[in-house]
């Protein structure tokens, strides 16, 4: 039998009118809720988390099994099934410390190793919502959960990244802790879907996901995103160290432009691009393969304002808007906005507070270009202020209509502008 997959489609009117369902005390049949709305099978995975979020967090006993008995067409769609006993045992380990994951592997031993990949070999126990700054290396590796915690790589508002070790099967990867408790367990599983396109999608300028969880920590839960452990420094170090020339400048956004329109084709949108965000696999070299992290970010980060200037600067005026529509042509703005950094050595919109700031985005002009630059040509500053325009609809089309205008442009300069 073919497994039924999810596909894309916005299920969160549903979820909201089902989780106001419970909390009225009614007990919608999940199946029969979703028919009736034109749900997917994507949305009737989404209501069972929620069903079975509820029933846990009421005290209530709540088993992945009973929803296979009523749905057994989750058990062809192995992601799915996986998802819905890390929940499980995640709501549970709350209130009982002592829920050992070999429970699980006994339940369903076809999913054993998929199952000693997410979940804690034994309850270890936390004692701070997160770890504190590590300014060098240990002397001896420090543990949390499955991973051995070499050395800090990075630290912002709402989260810090670690080089670690995974115990159990002795990959190095970049462990990134979320500092806030604003995260939810609905926003995990975006995450975790988001994971699997990613993963699916294979491209080689893009930072893989390993694993999406959380762990009980101080009757909260920490959770974390393990990623593609990569050497060679962000954008945001390289353009502190030396101003990129003319057309290194051109590379980087072409070579990013690339990649966004292979991310987009799947219908997936970074919403978080900035220097930080763009990653480099190792070394120093004059040309490097910029790589794309962190996606899917900014949407947290703005729900609970854990987000700083820097992360601001980068945001297009939808982001702001209470109705705007988040999509590729927000990531073109960014674009705009990095190109507008490496011509010019600033950023378009300077103000410092996030209040300022914000005003800025949403009703002044930039400055062109070359009013900061004049070397900067003609052509190339029409290509960065049109990634700017404050109307979505008035920038490129596509990620790819601007990789053809920047090809174009690059071999119309002449060698001496480059």
């Amino acid at each position: 039998m073919t497994a039924e997959r999810p596909h894309p489609c916005d299920p969160e009117p549903i979820i909201e009118e089902f989780e106001s369902a419970l909390r009225r005390g009614e007990l919608p049949d999940i199946g029969s809720f979703v028919a009736a709305r034109g749900g997917d099978f994507a949305t009737l995975i989404e209501l069972v988390h929620v069903d079975l979020e509820f029933r846990l967090k009421a005290g209530k006993t709540a088993r992945v099994e009973e929803y296979l008995y009523v749905y057994p067409q989750l058990r062809s769609h192995s992601a799915a099934l996986l998802d819905l006993l890390v929940a499980e045992f995640e709501f549970r380990s709350r209130t009982d410390p002592a829920l050992q994951s070999r429970e699980y592997e006994q339940r369903f031993p076809a999913l054993i190793h998929e199952l000693r990949r997410r979940l804690p070999a034994a309850p270890i126990p936390v004692t701070a919502p997160f770890l504190p700054p590590l300014l060098r290396a240990p002397r001896r590796p420090l543990r949390w959960h499955d991973y051995h915690i070499l050395e800090e790589r990075g630290r912002g508002v709402g989260s810090v990244v670690y080089a670690a070790r995974q115990s159990y099967s002795g990959r190095m990867v970049a462990l990134k802790l979320f500092l806030d408790s604003g995260i939810t367990e609905k926003e995990v599983l975006r995450w975790r879907a988001l994971a699997d396109t990613l993963s699916q999608l294979a491209h080689p300028q893009v930072v893989s996901f390993h694993d999406v969880g959380g762990f009980p920590s101080e009757g909260a839960t920490q959770f974390y995103v393990t990623m593609e452990l990569l050497e060679g420094g962000s954008l945001a170090q390289r353009l502190q160290s030396a101003p990129l020339s003319l057309h290194a400048s051109l590379q980087l956004l072409t070579s990013l432009a690339r990649t966004l329109h292979a991310v987009h084709s799947k219908g997936v949108v970074h919403g978080a691009l900035k220097p930080s965000n763009i990653l480099f696999a190792g070394g120093q070299a004059a040309t490097p393969v910029p790589m794309l992290a962190d996606f899917g970010i900014a949407r947290h980060l703005l729900r609970t304002a854990a987000v700083t200037s820097r992360t601001l600067r980068y945001l297009a005026p939808e982001h702001f808007a209470s109705e705007g529509k988040i999509g590729p042509a927000s990531d073109l703005y960014a674009l705009g906005v990095l190109l507008y950094e490496v011509l010019t050595g600033t950023v378009p919109f300077p103000a410092t507070g996030n209040l300022a700031l914000t005003q800025q985005i949403l009703e002044d002009e930039p400055l062109p270009p070359s009013r900061h630059q004049s070397a900067v040509p003609p052509a190339v500053e029409r290509i960065c202020l049109r990634c700017l325009r404050k109307d979505p609809r008035q920038r490129y089309s596509t990620a790819s209509a601007l990789v053809d205008e920047l090809d174009r442009v690059v071999r119309q300069l002449p060698p001496a502008a480059c």
